[in-house]
């Protein structure tokens, strides 16, 4: 027989165990990988709630619900109000120049309170010039706004003309303490009484409220 079959024949138990322990270990070593059964924890949980959810994902874009809301840009629909209330916030910087000279801080000693006094007319002044560039605004948005009123049927048309009539006296005022600021307060007295064009369609609404207006006897 040969010696190495005695040898495998003879061997001692340990040397057996440690044989059969080192052809597992080869046999693992050599078998190709295989996939892991167990399931790797995502990587980005917030991607396997969408693929999980598919369903529920919008791919295309969002439809366009009429009456959903005022577009981008558009300032709630009034663009024109918009920008006005742009120019009346900001006018109040010259209040507060104004309130800051006359108040007479410790850096402003380099003026005397002549000089100050001054500086803090300009500024008033600067805000009534603010307030007549906003006029501009005050009668633009009037003019859509007395159209709709004038061809609606539940509202008297006798304020659309009203608030027509405000919207030409507002840019009057504008236009006149611009341009000629010694002809403004005569203006203004002239046009006062047709200003109060949006008092009167604010009252009604609150009084009188829109009425159906009758039906057509073609109807």
């Amino acid at each position: 027989m040969p010696h190495s079959v005695l040898g495998a024949k003879f061997a001692s138990p340990r040397s057996t165990h440690d044989l059969a322990q080192q052809k597992r270990q080869n046999r693992r070593t050599t078998l190709p990988d295989t996939p892991d059964c167990t399931p790797a924890p995502p990587r980005h949980p917030q991607r396997s709630v969408h693929r999980d959810h598919g369903h529920l994902s919008h791919t295309g874009p969002l439809p366009d619900i009429q009456g959903s809301g005022p577009r981008p840009g558009s300032f709630g629909g009034n663009p024109r109000r918009a920008d006005g209330d742009a120019v009346y916030f900001l006018n109040t910087i010259n209040d507060a120049a104004a309130l800051l000279l006359a108040r007479g801080a410790d850096f402003l000693s380099a003026f005397d309170k002549p000089q100050r006094d001054a500086l803090v007319m300009v500024f008033l002044r600067m805000h009534g010039q603010g307030i007549l560039a906003n006029e501009v605004f005050w009668g633009l948005w009037l003019f859509p706004f007395d159209l709709l009123v004038y061809k609606s049927r539940f509202l008297p048309r006798i304020l659309g003309v009203w608030l027509m009539l405000n919207c030409f006296a507002y840019l009057a005022t504008s236009v006149t303490g611009i341009l000629w600021p010694q002809y403004e307060q005569r203006v203004s007295n002239w046009v006062f009484p047709v200003m109060f064009g949006e008092l009167a369609i604010m009252l009604w609404l609150i009084f009188m409220g829109a009425r159906r207006p009758p039906p057509d006897p073609g109807d």
